[in-house]
């Protein structure tokens, strides 16, 4: 063998498999960066962080929902029908507005988006600074090849290699909306404690130790995180709203439980200014609207919920009803009085009748 064919033939033994590696997963796409699935059903990856660059990309939707699990249960057909367009639900769980400007920057750089519903979190109204520990955000910049990368992990090569349908490579078959998926945590709050788990296991504990001579007044504004609030929110929402005219903003504040801001009202002058200073800011802003539901009776009713944040999908209804027959909005008119009633209702609401459910719950099955 000639010094030429060696050196042809050990070139060829090192490119072609990682070549040919490449392409197979190239064609294979999971998540579908590149293209729709060729030769396998429509499937999706439950982890919305990468998968949304897919369908954002290669769907044909002109109306989608930002957030995190605050708006997971929006019905799109009620959205469709109501207030027309072509809406799709791009909400990630537990996303704070960084997170989300990673997806909202792609999105106006490859779509022309008509209509937004973005849920405006507790949590993401008092951040100060963005999460550095972003794993997906490379997807979504200008660079297409680099995407790749994420399929080099084991898992995805596999997975290519035997062309699998299962729904640990490339995710479930369903439509692009979330199913309105019952918890048996609803109905009831001894369902609370039959299902203890992390998300119910603080504001439990709090519970048990709650007493007539702990009871804590709301707290004063935490003057010194402001401002560091302010632009945190500025940067990461107000750019997208101010420099995109022609998309309308329906900004939601997502009505948590008495018994979260009862648990919580250490900090509710701080968020209750982070609204107010909201609504103004916003005030001569034309392409957004704020909805709030914190003066309804509806958070007063513990069964209304899962745990203390998430709410029934008659409250997701709810909101698409509003917004259609303009409803709950919030303006520089009626703020101060919404935050009155808000912080009035949080001062009244009685949380014996739930201890004592703990009380006796702990005393029967006390080991």
């Amino acid at each position: 063998m000639s010094h030429k064919k060696f050196v042809m033939y050990f070139l060829a033994i090192i490119f072609l498999p990682p070549i040919g590696m490449i392409i197979l997963l190239y064609l294979y796409d999971p998540l579908q960066f590149w293209h729709k699935p060729y030769f396998r059903e429509t499937t999706f990856s439950q982890d919305m962080r990468v998968q949304n660059k897919g369908i954002i990309k290669h769907y044909d939707f002109d109306a989608f929902i930002v957030g995190s699990s605050m708006v997971e249960h929006v019905p799109i057909k009620q959205l469709n029908k109501l207030l027309g367009g072509k809406w799709v639900n791009i909400m990630m769980y537990g996303s704070s507005f960084d997170e989300r400007s990673i997806i909202m920057r792609y999105l106006f750089r490859v779509k022309k988006p008509k209509q937004i519903i973005y849920s405006l979190d507790y949590d993401s109204l008092m951040q100060d600074s963005k999460n550095k520990d972003y794993y997906f955000d490379y997807i979504y910049d200008d660079n297409e090849f680099n995407d790749m990368l994420i399929y080099f992990d084991k898992k995805f090569k596999k997975c290519a290699l035997i062309w699998s349908n299962n729904s640990n490579c490339v995710g479930i078959k369903k439509h692009l909306e979330l199913n309105q998926a019952l918890s048996v945590r609803f109905g009831n709050f001894i369902n609370w404690l039959k299902y203890e788990d992390a998300r119910v296991h603080n504001v439990l504990k709090f519970l048990r130790s709650y007493n007539d001579k702990e009871k804590s007044e709301i707290i004063a504004t935490n003057s010194s995180k402001i401002e560091l609030y302010k632009n945190y929110i500025k940067q990461y929402l107000f750019n997208f709203i101010i420099n995109n005219p022609d998309t309308h903003f329906y900004l939601i504040i997502p009505p948590y439980s008495r018994l979260f801001w009862k648990a919580k009202q250490a900090n509710f002058y701080t968020w209750k200014h982070m609204v107010s200073w909201l609504i103004n800011e916003l005030n001569q802003v034309n392409n957004v609207t704020i909805y709030g539901f914190d003066d309804m009776d509806y958070p007063d009713n513990i069964a209304n919920y899962m745990d203390t944040a998430h709410y029934n999908v008659d409250m997701h209804e709810y909101f698409i009803d509003s917004i259609y027959n303009k409803q709950h909005i919030l303006t520089i008119d009626n703020i101060d009085n919404y935050l009155d009633i808000m912080e009035q209702k949080i001062k009244d609401y009685d949380l014996e009748p739930l201890i004592k459910i703990i009380n006796e719950y702990d005393k029967k099955h006390k080991k």
